[in-house]
């Protein structure tokens, strides 16, 4: 998991705000070639917005869109790796030109699931909540929602190794 991932985070299609997610060891450095602001993310304290550019330096330093990014530290962000978030124009041009910056300047496209699984693997969530990340997604309704919340906040979780305490003792 050394490696630092990127993906569009939200869904595709038109909207006012589209966000590119980093996450690895290396993902600020990388995000800070691009993000021209009044200082460097690495400067600025963890999950404080700064507004600024991403520009394209391959391509003379071309503006490619005016962007609020975000950094977060390890173990403070989704995945509890180092990430940082883009929030650009939504959209498919502006998401997609960013995405296409971190990718050829060494990041690797993530997988479907993979900022969860990170989530999972570095202990930030357990098998339940991952699983809940889904449900969450794909709930039709306020029931379906409230149930998989309940999930995602470890309720399943804490009941099971109720049980198990029990069963154990």
């Amino acid at each position: 998991m050394n490696d630092v991932i990127a993906a569009i985070s939200t869904a595709w299609g038109e909207g006012a705000i589209a966000i590119v997610r980093l996450s690895g060891e290396g993902s600020v450095a990388l995000a800070d070639r691009f993000f021209v602001g009044r200082k460097p993310l690495a400067a600025r304290p963890p999950r404080y917005l700064a507004l600024g550019n991403i520009v394209d330096r391959a391509n003379g330093g071309a503006v490619v869109d005016e962007v609020l990014a975000v950094r977060f530290a390890e173990r403070s962000s989704y995945t509890g790796e180092e990430a940082v978030e883009v929030h650009c124009h939504g959209g498919a041009a502006a998401a997609q030109r960013c995405l296409e910056i971190f990718l050829r300047e060494g990041a690797r496209l993530a997988q479907p699931g993979e900022f969860t699984k990170r989530a999972f693997l570095s202990g930030r969530i357990d098998l339940a909540q991952a699983e809940a990340v889904q449900s969450v997604i794909r709930a039709r309704s306020d029931a379906a929602l409230r149930s998989a919340e309940r999930s995602l906040q470890g309720q399943l979780s804490s009941e099971l190794h109720g049980l198990m305490d029990a069963l154990t003792r």
